[in-house]
């Protein structure tokens, strides 16, 4: 026995495991006891594409593994290599896929997307008894984004109660192109709030005052009931997320575009200043920033940076806001933080949502920097367009780098 593990060892990361383990076997080692010493060695130093034919005739021990939080990460990695997920541990995966860890989750949904199944088993927790589960579930079926499921979606939402869950479901509905018009009425929406605001305020919107909120309206200039907003602000809350390119954004393009905006500035800039929600509480009421003037948001972080390590956690939710609202100012922000800012934790959050940024776009790091160049107000045609009262004045860049201004009449 000694001689085989030490072997094994020696073999290094690139050893066929079953090779070892027959040569152990030759050597009269006891099977049992073979498999679960083995077992240890093969599952942490051996890479998984080369682990995975082992674990093919040992399925029971990455059952085992998935059902433990940390081993299940792991397990997930080596299943990536199987062709095809064993069935005897389709179940497994799939509660992974829907459970509550945020690492292992988008693990097992990947190690699923290539089952024939997929949908199924993705759209079966849709009625789980757990409201967690069935928003989970929701965000996986609409991940895969197949139109084949909006007549699950639509029957989960005419059963659903849960705000949070509802947003959920929502949000799949688009992703998987269905028409959700009829659960976004003004009616509808207005049932939601009322129901969603009889519990208590949280805690953490204690300093928050929800009733000077801006008026606002819809895009047919129908005022808004101030409750709408109200549990929009609750429910962004709730969800904590402070990527506003989920059902938040999608709430707001319900909304007259200026009032959308004015919105979201108030939200956040509460959010910000000192005497409200803390730094490190009511994160999710970032995901209104969505919807913010570029110049605006990238203000505010700055000014966040400029206070200093106090501010850790508020800096680096907004470095999250940066990523999800996109626009070039934001995206410089986030360049800049990732290659200058003082403290190494902010610098290699900031870095690896450039990363996200350039794969999500298709682009090279490179062609991400050429995109966040500083504009200085010129249009995609070349021109600075300048109003002064009546007047309008046209600028060019010169040759010289200078800018040569003329008026109507050239």
């Amino acid at each position: 026995w000694w001689y085989g593990m030490t072997l094994s060892r020696y073999a290094g990361r690139g050893a066929d495991p079953r090779a070892v383990e027959e040569l152990m076997t030759r050597l009269g080692c006891d099977s049992d006891a073979l498999v679960a010493g083995f077992h240890g060695h093969v599952f942490h130093s051996v890479e998984p594409e080369t682990s995975w034919p082992w674990y093919a005739e040992h399925p029971e021990l990455l059952r085992e593994a998935l059902a433990d939080t940390c081993s299940a990460t792991r397990a997930l990695e080596i299943l990536r290599g199987f062709p095809r997920v064993p069935v005897e541990l389709l179940p497994a995966v799939a509660d992974v896929a829907v459970g509550s860890s945020k690492v292992n989750r988008p693990l097992a949904q990947a190690v699923l997307r290539r089952h024939p199944r997929v949908r199924d088993l993705a759209e079966q927790g849709l009625t789980d008894r757990r409201a967690e589960i069935r928003a989970s579930a929701a965000a996986w079926v609409g991940s895969l984004g197949e139109r084949t499921s909006v007549p699950a979606l639509e029957a989960a939402l005419r059963k659903e109660r849960k705000g949070v869950v509802r947003a959920a479901l929502l949000l799949a509905m688009r992703e998987c192109g269905g028409d959700a018009g009829e659960f976004l009425s003004p009616g509808v929406l207005g049932a939601e709030a009322a129901e969603g605001l009889k519990r208590r305020t949280p805690a953490s919107l204690a300093r928050f005052d929800l009733d000077a909120l801006p008026e606002v309206h819809w895009k047919d200039g129908a005022g808004v009931d101030p409750r709408i907003i109200r549990w929009w602000v609750v429910l962004a809350n709730g969800l904590n997320e402070p990527d506003g390119r989920g059902i938040i954004g999608l709430y707001l393009s319900l909304l007259e575009p200026s009032d959308a905006d004015a919105l979201a500035d108030h939200v956040v800039r509460a959010w910000a200043a000192p005497t409200r929600p803390g730094p490190a509480t009511a994160k999710g009421l970032l995901a209104f920033a969505v919807r913010m003037d570029g110049a605006g948001l990238v203000e505010l972080v700055r000014s966040c940076m400029r206070a200093g390590p106090r501010l850790r956690v508020r800096l680096d939710a907004l470095l999250h806001v940066l990523h999800a609202h996109g626009s070039p100012e934001a995206l410089q922000v986030l360049l800049d933080a990732a290659q200058r800012h003082t403290m190494a934790s902010i610098r290699g959050t900031a870095a690896a949502l450039v990363r996200r940024t350039a794969e999500e776009r298709g682009w090279s790091p490179e062609e991400l920097a050429d995109r966040t160049i500083p504009t200085a107000g010129f249009d995609d045609d070349g021109l600075l367009r300048l109003s002064y009262g009546r007047r309008e004045f046209v600028g060019r860049l010169t040759p010289e780098f200078t800018i040569a201004l003329t008026d109507a009449d050239g």
